[in-house]
């Protein structure tokens, strides 16, 4: 398999920056990681927040154990704020995503024709 496939498929399927790291751009490879790493802290920790704001409520009694009551409650939970961080931070790791992929590509694609020209 060309260095160039794998770098493609360790970055799209495992995460960003993995592809970076295969061809040695550990800057890179840093950066994008970095946003995929806080962009998921951010979404799991808003969903965290969520989930226990409502696990309260249930303990309390103020929301009945019912999956419909449970749903209704997520929903209002999200929609006071916690749901636009949670799509700004998925958009944000989407698009580092791909810039990732464009850019492992693009580093393959240098690999090849240095690989060539030797």
């Amino acid at each position: 398999m060309k260095k160039l496939t794998k770098g493609m498929l360790l970055s799209g399927l495992l995460f960003p920056g993995t592809g970076q790291l295969l061809f040695k751009r550990y800057v890179n490879a840093v950066i994008f990681s970095g946003i995929a790493l806080a962009t998921c802290y951010i979404v799991i920790n808003n969903i965290f927040n969520v989930f226990t704001d409502i696990s309260v409520q249930i303990a309390q009694g103020e929301i009945p154990a019912d999956v419909f009551a449970i749903n209704e409650a997520v929903s209002t939970e999200l929609e006071k704020g916690h749901g636009d961080s949670i799509a700004y931070a998925t958009f944000i790791f989407l698009i580092a995503w791909l810039i990732g992929l464009a850019d492992t590509y693009r580093i393959g694609q240098q690999y090849e024709e240095h690989e060539d020209n030797e």
